[in-house]
């Protein structure tokens, strides 16, 4: 028999009707996992309600040693947020007021930036995330990403990429390798990405400005 053909010895429901029950249960199990839609309406709410109800909603396991002061004000009812929208949305609140989250995993730690090892600490937790993957991060989701250098030298990468992070961001030139490895907001290394791309681009311009038309036509051809 073919591949498709239907082998009775393997259903024991052979002439059985299916039931709605049973093809509702077969469609659920085959649909993926949705992801929860949270709605903020938040009048007053202690910083402690607001980051517990975040940890239950997005089934994230806490890690807090002490909550920020005040409170927050926020009603949004004209659209739902992910959980990774919410995160952002709190972490660009929570950055003005000097702490930062930082998920790993099902892990959210909240981060005092005021403490001393608040940048090492933060570059510890971050996760790795490529290049590539910057623009799907939340613009204030707090990551660490390794770049290859290209035609930046490394005295211009130690000498430029640490103006462009903030206090408690994190630049680790790597010279053998010719990679910076850079902890910071996502939006913020999508800027520090696009300079060392420019970087090459301008040392492409500089070797073709220095060569003669009849060597461009001896290369063309």
């Amino acid at each position: 028999p073919s591949d498709n053909a239907f082998d009775a010895s393997r259903s024991n429901k052979r002439g059985a009707d299916v039931t709605e029950e049973e093809a509702v249960r077969i469609l659920l199990d085959n649909l993926p996992p949705t992801e929860a839609r949270l709605r903020f309406n938040f009048t007053g709410a202690s910083w402690k309600d607001v980051l517990d109800w975040l940890a239950s909603e997005g089934d994230l396991a806490l890690q807090i040693d002490r909550y920020p002061e005040g409170s927050i004000s926020f009603v949004d009812r004209t659209r739902t947020y992910s959980v990774g929208e919410a995160l952002d949305l709190l972490n660009r609140l929570l950055l003005d007021r000097g702490y930062a989250l930082v998920r790993r995993g099902r892990m959210l730690f909240l981060i005092d930036l005021e403490v001393d090892n608040a940048e090492k600490l933060i570059s510890e937790l971050t996760e790795l995330v490529s290049p590539d993957e910057l623009e799907s991060r939340g613009k204030s989701d707090i990551v660490t990403t390794i770049f290859p250098l290209g035609s930046m030298s490394p005295e211009d990468a130690k000498e430029q990429l640490p103006q462009m992070v903030g206090p408690w961001g994190r630049v680790i030139v790597l010279d053998s390798a010719r990679q910076a490895k850079v902890t910071e907001r996502a939006d913020k290394l999508i800027g520090i990405r696009t300079v060392i791309d420019q970087s090459a681009e301008e040392v492409v311009e500089i070797k073709l400005a220095h060569r003669s038309a009849e060597e461009l036509l001896q290369t063309a051809r």
